[in-house]
């Protein structure tokens, strides 16, 4: 009960600030608009707290562009995306600006609430196996309604996880084009998840909540041996993996990146613009890591991503 006040208290928090930080917020039109044709544009807002605030009026909603059944993939991305949330967050909560910013260019774009509570509200719970299979539900889905062979997945912090999860273990490899991941947990090569003073905090958390948390469980050096074989990918896919050096969740940067291979591209935000300084929140509501993104999911036709100042939590 305590666990469960504390972790609705900070969501509330959370609203309060993103009331504060509401003027930081930049509303915009996509980069290429001609790439999505003659589709209605939607407004991007490039800020986290506004998924927030969607997700407390409503829990089980869809992000903006999302989860259309009668979406057609167009020639120029005939591959559907589908958007996975981090520990704790929903559909809407780490998508309320991706998921315009990828229908706009195009996509078909779905996201999906995986492990949750029953209010919907709080997702990534579930041990990660179980989560698979709810993605798995939903890719085949996807590529029923839509008729294309394999889908593309973008996932934040857990969400970039379950996604090379479920091509390794989960079935999903013969399913999946790209695995994109943003400030993804993968904890590659038996390394510590985190560093001081965040992993006390986090065994702290695992021995307040963990049975009513249980994918901590899978939080932990041993947990990833499984997935550690081959680099930590599966043939035939292709993995982004997009991190921040000011990220203080999963730290250090080398937690978020994956071995050197053909199939393997690691993106630092900083590179090239310093003046980015989106932490693990922020980076889902910072163009120049959707721009990112964009590349990873269309590399034949690449775009010069956004740099503009970016703060931490904004």
């Amino acid at each position: 009960m305590r666990t469960a006040i504390l972790v609705r208290r900070v969501v509330t928090a959370a609203a309060s600030a993103a009331l504060l930080l509401s003027g930081l917020s930049v509303t915009a039109p996509p980069a290429n608009a001609s790439d999505a044709g003659s589709r209605p544009q939607l407004p991007v807002t490039y800020s986290f707290f506004q998924g927030v605030l969607a997700a407390l009026a409503d829990p089980l909603g869809s992000p903006p562009g999302a989860n259309d059944w009668t979406c057609t993939p167009s020639a120029e991305h005939p591959l559907p995306v589908i958007l996975l949330h981090g520990i704790l967050g929903n559909a809407a909560t780490n998508n309320q600006a991706i998921s315009p910013y990828l229908y706009n260019q195009g996509y078909c774009v779905y996201a999906l609430t995986y492990g949750a509570d029953p209010s919907g509200l709080f997702g990534g719970l579930g041990r990660l196996h179980d989560s698979a299979a709810q993605l798995d539900a939903l890719v085949d889905k996807v590529r029923v309604s839509t008729g294309a062979a394999k889908v593309d997945l973008v996932g934040h912090s857990e969400g970039g996880l379950l996604g090379r999860y479920y091509t390794i273990l989960g079935g999903g490899a013969g399913k999946v084009d790209a695995v994109v991941g943003v400030a993804p947990a993968n904890f590659i090569n038996g390394q510590q998840a985190l560093t001081p003073p965040w992993d006390l905090l986090f065994q702290l958390v695992v021995d307040a909540v963990g049975p009513t948390v249980p994918v901590l469980n899978d939080f932990t050096p041993k947990s990833f041996e499984a997935m550690s074989a081959n680099g930590g990918t599966a043939a035939g896919v292709r993995y982004v993996s997009i991190a921040s050096e000011v990220d203080l969740v999963v730290t250090p940067i080398s937690n978020s990146f994956l071995p050197a291979a053909p199939n393997v591209t690691n993106v630092t935000l900083q590179e090239g613009c310093p003046i980015d300084h989106a932490d693990h929140t922020a980076m889902m509501g910072d163009r120049r890591v959707f721009d990112f993104v964009a590349n990873a999911l269309d590399p034949v036709h690449p775009r010069t991503p956004a740099c503009t100042t970016v703060y931490p939590f904004t």
